[in-house]
């Protein structure tokens, strides 16, 4: 992991969203060390028993 780019954060039903980007370098014997990044979307929803997190591929 390379770093994480926040974009935008929104408010939903139940909690927060946020979309961002994570960055990292994918290594291999073929291609050496390839930086490559996936976005994602965080989801936080505050529950009786504490803040449950979920992280999604953004396509």
């Amino acid at each position: 992991m390379t770093g994480v780019e926040l974009q935008e954060a929104w408010e939903t039903e139940n909690g927060w969203s946020v979309n961002s980007t994570a960055n990292y370098t994918l290594t291999s014997a073929l291609l050496g060390q390839t930086p490559t990044s996936v976005g994602l979307t965080c989801e936080a929803v505050a529950t009786y028993d504490g803040v449950h997190t979920t992280v999604k591929n953004r396509l």
